[in-house]
């Protein structure tokens, strides 16, 4: 008897259970659909109150710029100095170091919510973005050198966070401000080989290599003009500043030389020495007359800290402004 009605307990105890499980997962279910159905109308009253869809895609295209930064003062820098011999040695040296110029193409593919009464958030991909240049300088005299450098900046494809506030303006014009954060991860590469040719018919060859990466956080905001050519089509054009900078850039650098006789080729002496670590911007001082920046990795920067001047980690600048033309396609 007692052991049947143990039994009768459990079962009952069961029964209770389940019954109160069922209850529990039909209250969860009925907040589930209830959530839903609020947010559903929410979208759908947003449609019905500006005559858009809730999901919009925006494909864009134009021209952007960066402001490079370190690179391209160091080259400028390099080329102020031999200006400086060109001035007293003006027949014999030729060429010239190119300063990137930091335009390039902007594409960009974007999704875009309407949240609530004209405010809308975007996620964008934007194309990526490569930017080099090269050049070289020649110097004629008792002994020839010839430099060349090639530079390259590379920005993987950034990702864009986007928040928009949009007004009408006329029956089928919308004025939009805009504002958000990017995601930059940047690659910076440059390749310098020289040549110094002497009068005892022998030379030496080198070169410079260095290979970093870096990443940041950026700003923007912008104005956005939208033509309306129905409930589903429209036609947009955009400018936007961008406020970003890579504040240190991580890698490796490789120097090599040889010094060699020029017939046959048979080498002297030769070095190379590869460092990894951060790069570094610097004065060096030319001979005395002049202070020169530079770029080069260092594992240990303290090491060189009594040879140069104002030594600090290089920075890649992002700042700039895009203008882009494109279209919005209503979704859903």
């Amino acid at each position: 008897m007692i052991s049947f009605a143990n039994n009768q307990s459990q079962v009952i105890s069961m029964y209770v259970k389940g019954d109160i499980m069922k209850r529990a997962c039909g209250i969860v279910l009925r907040i589930v659909l209830f959530m839903f159905c609020l947010i559903s109308s929410a979208i759908f009253a947003a449609n019905e109150e500006s005559d858009k869809h809730a999901f919009s895609l925006v494909i864009r295209g134009g021209a952007g710029s960066f402001g490079i930064g370190d690179m391209n003062t160091t080259l400028t820098s390099m080329n102020a100095y031999y200006d400086w011999l060109r001035a007293v040695y003006p027949e014999d040296i030729t060429g010239k170091f190119s300063a990137a110029s930091g335009r390039f193409e902007d594409w960009e593919a974007e999704i875009q919510w309407m949240a609530w009464k004209g405010f809308s958030i975007g996620l964008a991909l934007s194309g990526p973005v490569r930017i080099n240049n090269q050049g070289s300088i020649s110097f004629l005299y008792s002994w020839t050198s010839a430099e060349s450098i090639e530079s390259e900046v590379r920005i993987k494809a950034p990702i864009k966070l986007n928040l928009f506030y949009s007004l009408p303006v006329f029956s089928k014009v919308d004025l939009a401000i805009s504002s958000g954060i990017g995601l930059y991860n940047a690659r910076m590469l440059q390749n310098m080989h020289w040549l110094y040719r002497y009068l005892d018919d022998t030379d030496t060859i080198g070169s410079y290599v260095f290979d970093v990466t870096g990443k940041t956080m950026g700003y923007h905001c912008g104005v956005v003009l939208a033509y309306k050519f129905d409930d589903r089509f429209s036609m947009l054009a955009e400018t936007q500043l961008r406020f970003a900078k890579v504040l240190s850039l991580k890698g490796s650098g490789t120097y090599t030389e040889q010094r060699r006789y020029v017939a046959g080729g048979n080498i002297i002496s030769e070095e190379s020495d590869t460092q990894e670590g951060y790069l570094y911007h610097y004065y060096q001082d030319m001979y005395g007359v002049y202070l020169m920046e530079a770029l080069q990795v260092f594992s240990d920067p303290s090491a060189i800290e009594s040879y140069v001047s104002e030594l600090r980690k290089a920075t890649l600048d992002l700042n700039g402004f895009t203008f882009k033309i494109g279209l919005k396609i209503g979704l859903f």
